[in-house]
């Protein structure tokens, strides 16, 4: 008779993932280890997964994951363009040919064939197709988000681009990743997303319907609640500057909010925070008051330091990590009502939300100008947090899923 864990059989699982999962520093990262964390708690996990250079396997073996790993270098260059190349002329998303390499395959399969496990876990659709077809053992995916979804509303602002050449491969890639998530809601067990209105979203588009939404967390103990003094002029916008619905939202609040919260707060700074920048904004920081600091080691210095932080998200899916850290931390949040889906808090008490330009800038001036107000949706924000949005809440409709195959 097989003992059970904190009330979890333990399972022999192999876990795919295409970007390395440490450091956690953008969205699939974070998603990824802390994943791993709680799998590797109560199950003997195997990682297989692609890395980009040496010193990310060494973070992960210093990280205390409990984890063996099949590390797969991630080969660019000319085998890059050749694959997504070959991607033109195919029915399959374009990220999932990004991915999709001859080592990677190989050593899964290696995998499979010397170990018996009884779970393969698979982290975004990019991966999938490496075991869609295998039917002799339970499959779970991530999805995180709805991609399909995330596209659809970047088209919707598509002409902010003026770019038809964006245009016609979003549009394409829309398509063909509906059409692929549809095909692994047919072909997994059990089928993850991040929030309601993701899988909401999928299942007027399928009749099947493994589903489960399994949330994002927070660290509480690495954003710890220091309220402290703040730059009461200072507003930040942090995340991976290189995601488009990130960029689309910071050259929103630059080009149609911050002006309007100029006029009244001729000192306010614009900061943003994350890594890979694109040149869009990357080019605002020849302007009065407009920052682009880049990857930092630690955010948590700039969001201390803030007023407020911002999210003014027009496009995207699943569920935004920034409003959670800077809730955590103690800094107010003023975000869209696309921001807010997947976070249960109520604005006017946890966090302001606002959808036109003016009743945005509006919301971002309040809080500048009331220490008051800063210092009460701050403490409300990070209780709200404390009470719904640890890891070990978030993740623990898993073990019931993950039960589901004992």
């Amino acid at each position: 008779m097989v003992t059970k864990i904190n009330g979890v059989i333990p399972m022999k699982i192999l876990f795919l993932t295409s970007r390395w999962p440490v450091p956690p520093i953008t969205g699939d990262r974070i998603r990824a280890f802390y994943l791993l964390r709680h799998l590797t708690q109560k199950h003997d996990v195997t990682l297989v997964s692609f890395y980009e250079n040496f010193h990310e396997i060494k973070q992960l073996k210093s990280s205390q994951l409990n984890v063996r790993i099949r590390p797969v270098k991630f080969p660019a260059g000319l085998s890059l363009y050749a694959r997504l190349g070959s991607g033109l002329f195919s029915k399959l998303p374009l990220q999932v040919h990004y991915y999709s390499t001859k080592k990677i395959k190989q050593v899964i399969h290696e995998e499979l064939k010397s170990n018996s496990y009884d779970l393969i876990f698979v982290h975004l659709l990019r991966m999938a197709n490496y075991v869609m077809d295998l039917a002799s053992i339970p499959k779970i995916i991530d999805l995180t988000d709805a991609i399909s979804l995330n596209y659809e509303r970047l088209l919707q602002f598509s002409g902010f681009y003026q770019n038809r050449s964006f245009n016609k491969i979003y549009s394409l890639e829309k398509e063909r990743v509906l059409n692929y998530e549809k095909n692994i809601l047919r072909k997994f067990n059990r089928t993850l997303l991040i929030s309601g209105v993701d899988k909401d979203y999928l299942q007027a588009h399928c009749t099947v319907d493994p589903m489960a939404v399994v949330q994002n967390g927070v660290n509480l103990d690495y954003f710890k609640y220091l309220p402290n003094g703040c730059d009461s002029d200072k507003i930040v916008f942090h995340g991976n500057m290189n995601y488009l619905p990130n960029v689309d939202a910071a050259l929103y609040f630059y080009r149609d909010i911050f002006p309007l919260v100029k006029q009244k707060r001729p000192r306010a700074k614009f900061f943003m925070v994350g890594v890979r920048p694109k040149k869009q904004l990357q080019a605002l920081e020849k302007y009065q008051d407009v920052f682009v600091t880049g990857r930092l080691n630690d955010l948590r210095p700039q969001l201390r330091s803030a007023a407020l932080a911002v999210c003014p998200l027009r496009a995207g899916a699943g569920l935004q990590n920034k409003i959670l850290e800077a809730m955590a931390i103690g800094t107010p949040v003023v975000t869209t009502s696309l921001g807010l889906e997947g976070i249960h808090a109520r604005p006017g008490k946890h966090l302001e939300v606002a959808d036109t330009p003016e009743a945005f800038a509006e919301k971002v001036v309040s809080f500048m100008n009331n220490p008051g107000k800063r210092e009460e949706f701050s403490r409300q924000a990070r209780q709200f947090v404390e009470e719904n949005y640890t890891w070990e809440k978030a993740l623990a409709p898993l073990d019931d899923i993950l039960n589901e195959f004992e």
